[in-house]
């Protein structure tokens, strides 16, 4: 998909906080903290970082484990406000409730490869609607998603129910 100059300078006005998402259990890697397995030499959420960071005002880190060598990244890093790992809605509920911004990029720890124009490409498909996420032809990511802060009532809610 094209992303036009008009809608890339109107990203650039407008705030946005990105939110890695490396709050696992890694129960499909053994227990293991997906966001600090290396690639080329680094652990994956630091090519997260590197690829999001051009793209957001600030970066926050939600995780749950190992919180400073997430920390060493420089970035504020916060854990789930609801317990038990419910999964990744949880981790964006905390995101959207540490956000200082209307709008957050939220990201999955291990999409090394993020568009370099992800969050441009989110803003230009999102109409009116109050979050927008990448679908492929197989399925929904909804941990790659661009989210309104407004959602983080009826979120909660939600998971609590």
């Amino acid at each position: 998909m094209q992303v036009s100059s008009s809608m890339i300078k109107e990203t650039k006005m407008t705030a946005f906080t990105g939110v890695i998402l490396a709050g696992g259990q890694g129960s499909r890697m053994g227990g293991l903290d997906k966001g600090l397995l290396e690639l080329q030499g680094k652990p994956l959420y630091q090519h997260v970082l590197q690829r999001l960071m051009p793209q957001v005002n600030i970066v926050l880190i939600s995780a749950n484990r190992n919180i400073d060598r997430y920390q060493a990244s420089g970035c504020q890093v916060f854990t789930d406000s609801m317990p038990d790992y419910p999964g990744p809605l949880a981790g964006m509920l905390s995101g959207l409730q540490h956000s200082k911004t209307e709008w957050v990029a939220f990201c999955a720890c291990d999409t090394p490869w993020l568009p370099e124009d992800f969050v441009a490409r989110l803003w230009q498909q999102r109409g009116a609607a109050p979050a927008v996420w990448v679908r492929s032809t197989q399925r929904d990511h909804p941990a790659l998603a661009l989210v309104n802060r407004s959602l983080a009532d009826d979120l909660e809610a939600w998971l609590l129910r």
